[in-house]
């Protein structure tokens, strides 16, 4: 079920449709991709816009959802562009934007953490570039149990200039360390302008110091810059496995 809630629009460019555009204009913006208690596929051969500079629009979609987006912006543009607002992909779905991958210039991208363990992908190539380097546009996490855990994975490339990102850590019922995962198979681009902004829970016991997460991963490679975290109690390391780079979250 495809919901449009107060504005869902084709907007035109010349005579053709151009895009399926989500704009709030006081009301939620929403569209949703739902198929309850069953798997489902959504295909849109036309690119999507989400916000503009002024209004936000949402983009939700729910658990065992395929959702292929076919269709290109102008240039060789993305199939999904985000302007404002912010989209959520639930735990066991795939939203697939191969040709032209997904740009996210401001607002925010959640996985919806249904299940411990579940993962969420993203097909297509990640392009994060906020319009300012004090935009709170991330990536973030969305449980629906206290202690749930899962993996967003980018099956192609990440290139993230700004903004943040938001990995969930803790402690499991074992009194190990448990965290959410930010994953690319391809190439991990990180710029000078982001930062981690780590969310710790303790439900099942204290987080002590010399705890480490493994909060972020890139098969083939993560960088080169390796980012400042907002909280001063923890520290942040890169370790290099053949091609295979990951980002290690330490209590201090």
């Amino acid at each position: 079920m495809a919901d449009g809630t107060r504005k869902l629009a084709l907007t035109k460019a010349g005579n053709f449709t151009a895009a399926v555009t989500i704009l709030d204009d006081g009301g939620r913006g929403l569209y949703t991709v739902t198929s309850p208690n069953q798997s489902g596929d959504h295909t849109s051969q036309l690119p999507f816009v989400i916000g503009d500079e002024l209004t936000g629009g949402n983009l939700e979609i729910g658990g065992g959802i395929n959702m292929k987006v076919t269709g290109r912006h102008p240039n060789n543009g993305p199939s999904i562009r985000q302007t404002n607002g912010g989209t959520k992909l639930t735990g066991g779905s795939i939203l697939d934007v191969t040709p032209g991958g997904f740009k996210l210039i401001n607002g925010w991208f959640t996985t919806v953490v249904n299940a411990d363990w579940t993962r969420a992908d993203l097909e297509g190539n990640l392009e994060i570039t906020p319009s300012s380097t004090l935009s709170d546009t991330s990536v973030r996490f969305e449980r629906l149990a206290p202690d749930y855990c899962g993996t967003f994975r980018v099956k192609g490339n990440v290139n993230w200039t700004g903004g943040s990102y938001k990995p969930v850590i803790g402690v499991n019922a074992f009194g190990g360390t448990k965290a959410c995962l930010w994953h690319a198979t391809g190439a991990f681009t990180v710029g000078a302008n982001v930062w981690i902004a780590p969310f710790d829970w303790d439900t099942f016991g204290t987080i002590a110091a010399g705890m480490k997460w493994t909060i972020l991963k890139g098969d083939n490679g993560v960088g080169p810059a390796l980012p400042p975290s907002n909280n001063p109690n923890y520290g942040l390391a890169k370790v290099v496995t053949g091609q295979t780079a990951v980002w290690e979250l330490t209590k201090l």
